[in-house]
């Protein structure tokens, strides 16, 4: 899968654009990269 279709997936499952996704996971969650692709289900090199 390409990033942009991770992407897509993401955005998809959650209802939200991933700007808004990952300011609250990286910014009000405090979340590390590892447990955010986790969350995301996307590889972390994502």
């Amino acid at each position: 899968m390409s990033n942009q279709e991770y992407q897509e997936k993401v955005e998809k499952k959650f209802g939200k654009p991933l700007k808004e996704i990952m300011y609250h996971l990286c910014v009000i969650k405090d979340i590390v990269p590892y447990e955010g692709a986790s969350i995301l289900d996307v590889p972390r090199s994502v």
